[in-house]
């Protein structure tokens, strides 16, 4: 252990590689601080898995309901979903789980940054004005959604801004032919959403097995989802509607 530093260990994020490295540094006696300027478990507990298997059940439940006919229910009225209930829900348990990231963080003994880091020189990283030095920083921020700049991009919400809606539109066009992609159509159909998913490519899931893709994407057709493939989005115009 060098006193020459503040910290044996800077961490730059605290998603789940982040979190753990921390943990792992503390746990055998370092010094370490974690910096995170936006939440705390990273993509997969904020903006990707959780959020998103919360909306694969939600978007589930109208065919539920239709199969339950045939084992002899007789479901009444129309069912209508309350958008701002789930997300608020969805909120909640994301909440839930940043509390227990914060409280592996605390038992470990590591000290959290509340804000973003900046990496000033091989040992120096400021976090809100105030600059800490380290023997080793690790860089563990993750990934960030890429919208291509194009005529109307301003207009574009990536997956991430998808959990927060204030409200659920009518329409939607999902652009991409990824796992990503492929899993909000179906969501957003799912939810009642009048969908359709356009790729540039010959078809959906090319990193995937071919005869998997084709099923993937005939299943989604017959569930009303519009596939546009061979399609290039090239501007988008903001109309009085929408």
């Amino acid at each position: 252990m060098s006193t020459e530093f503040d910290y044996d260990l800077f961490v730059i994020g605290a998603g789940s590689g982040g979190v753990r490295a921390a943990r792992i540094a503390a746990s055998k006696g370092k010094r370490v601080a974690i910096a995170e300027d936006r939440y705390l478990g990273g993509t997969c507990v904020n903006v990707g898995c959780v959020p998103k298997k919360l909306f694969v059940y939600a978007s589930q439940f109208p065919e539920m309901v239709h199969a339950s006919q045939g084992f002899g229910w007789n479901p009444s009225g129309e069912a209508v979903l309350d958008w701002p209930r789930l997300r608020d829900r969805k909120t909640d348990e994301i909440h839930r789980l940043n509390g227990i990231y914060q409280r592996l963080i605390d038992n470990s003994g590591a000290i959290l940054y509340d804000g973003r880091a900046t990496v000033l020189g091989p040992n120096q990283v400021s976090v809100n004005g105030q600059i800490h030095t380290a023997e080793t920083i690790l860089v563990a921020t993750g990934g960030w959604p890429f919208i291509p700049d194009f005529p109307g991009s301003e207009h574009v919400v990536s997956s991430n801004e998808m959990f927060f809606l204030d409200q659920l539109p009518k329409t939607a066009v999902v652009v991409g032919g990824g796992y990503i992609a492929v899993e909000f159509a179906g969501i957003l159909n799912g939810l009642g959403v009048q969908t359709h998913l356009v790729y540039r490519g010959t078809r959906l899931l090319k990193s995937f097995d071919a005869e998997m893709s084709n099923k993937v994407t005939q299943g989604m057709i017959q569930k009303g989802v519009n596939i546009h493939l061979n399609t290039k989005v090239t501007n988008i115009q903001k109309t009085g509607d929408g």
